[in-house]
């Protein structure tokens, strides 16, 4: 009950940053992202669509998620579709957490055009997992029945076009990788997360032009 209590309280303070109201620094794990979608509700570069809930509670992670009711709710964020394409045919990384039992294929994020070179798209499947889709190519990720309306840290890392694709969950890296078609990113069309047939509550979505680490990606699940 106590915890129940306090922590709604602590995370918005840890968040603030200083601005003469005694609120503490929050440190980001690992910056030098490219976006940085928090989901809490003060993400003003994402246009929501028929207004996703922001919700808390003890289960969440960070406290503070939105979810998606998988009827009529998205967001999209015009204004960074060209910081996305700036990673081009580089290398990449790609974390989020979500929770979500839908078993049938649905947009997570999506930017430009993944059936061409010019975008990518993570989507659920239908045995419960994921995949990254570029290039008209679809690179299964996690195995089946992954997404079980549990909170999952997911992170993709890409060493970039014709490289190796490689995923972690909870932190832990799978222990098989993929490898990439060659593309470029040069679509400059909206930044989507999620679509209207997406029933999940999401979080903490971030894009860099780099590799992250081992040690990064343990940073960012802990994150909590």
């Amino acid at each position: 009950m106590i915890r129940s209590v306090i922590r709604p309280v602590i995370r918005p303070v840890i968040r603030s940053i200083i601005s003469g109201d005694g609120g503490a620094v929050y440190v980001d794990p690992v910056p030098g992202f490219l976006l940085k979608y928090l989901m809490d509700g003060t993400d003003s570069s994402l246009v929501p669509i028929m207004s996703p809930t922001v919700v808390t509670g003890i289960d969440l992670p960070d406290l503070l998620a939105t979810e998606f009711n998988g009827v009529d709710q998205f967001y999209t964020a015009n204004a960074d579709s060209a910081t996305v394409a700036t990673i081009g045919s580089g290398p990449f990384t790609i974390t989020f957490r979500i929770k979500t039992s839908i078993a049938s294929a649905r947009t997570i994020m999506e930017f430009g055009d993944p059936g061409s070179s010019s975008g990518f798209k993570v989507n659920t499947r239908g045995v419960g997992g994921l995949t990254l889709k570029v290039d008209g190519t679809s690179l299964n990720l996690l195995d089946d029945r992954f997404l079980d309306d549990i909170w999952l840290h997911v992170a993709i890392t890409s060493t970039g076009s014709g490289g190796t694709l490689e995923y972690f969950v909870d932190s832990i890296a799978n222990r098989t990788t993929r490898t990439l078609p060659t593309y470029t990113f040069t679509d400059t069309n909206d930044f989507m997360i999620a679509d209207t047939n997406l029933p999940a509550i999401l979080d903490d979505i971030r894009i860099y032009d780099f590799v992250l680490t081992q040690g990064q990606i343990t940073a960012l699940y802990n994150n909590n």
